[in-house]
């Protein structure tokens, strides 16, 4: 997980240096820093992935990931990077590379 963590902060501190860096830009420091392996439109790193997607508002609707592509790597974080005109942000795709006890919960009823 630290591999993530510091692919997070690289992309995050990327775009505060660069507000106006679109996906391309962002997309091709990532590859040159981590040399992730690409598996289509994904950036496979040490014990996760990144799908980096671009959005020109708030909105990310038209961020879609391949389910087929997803079952490849869900054993382990899969993480969406999207960048908007001013903003970085990530999302994390999938949870089942979680162990059981970490996203259950009980009802109170």
């Amino acid at each position: 997980m630290a591999e993530l963590n510091d692919a997070i902060r690289f992309i995050a501190e990327l775009k505060a240096a660069r507000p106006g860096a679109d996906k391309a830009e962002i997309q091709d420091e990532f590859v040159r820093h981590f040399r992730p392996q690409q598996r289509r439109s994904l950036y496979l790193g040490r014990g996760y992935a990144v799908r980096f997607s671009e959005v020109q508002g708030s909105s990310f609707s038209n961020t879609v990931l391949s389910l087929s592509a997803l079952r490849a790597v869900d054993h382990q974080p899969v993480v969406v990077c999207v960048v908007g005109p001013n903003t970085v942000r990530f999302l994390l795709a999938n949870a089942t590379f979680l162990p059981r006890s970490a996203t259950a919960h009980t009802s109170c009823g």
